[in-house]
């Protein structure tokens, strides 16, 4: 859905359009470039999270 959404909107861009529809949803061109930036981030941590392993909690010794 993202690559579709970038391919949107720098079709919006080229055409030096205001506004954009995508699935249906209207986008203000300069609003979606945020939108795009901020779910790149997310889902950039996301897969970044999900390809690290877990380390073991560290045990006390016992008493």
């Amino acid at each position: 859905m993202l690559e579709r959404l970038k391919v949107a909107h720098q079709a919006a861009v080229s055409t030096n359009a205001d506004t954009f529809v995508f699935d249906g949803h209207e986008f203000v061109v300069g609003y979606a470039r945020y939108l795009i930036e901020y779910l790149n981030e997310v889902l950039h941590e996301e897969t970044t999270n999900a390809q690290t392993p877990a380390r073991p909690k560290a045990q006390s010794a016992p008493r």
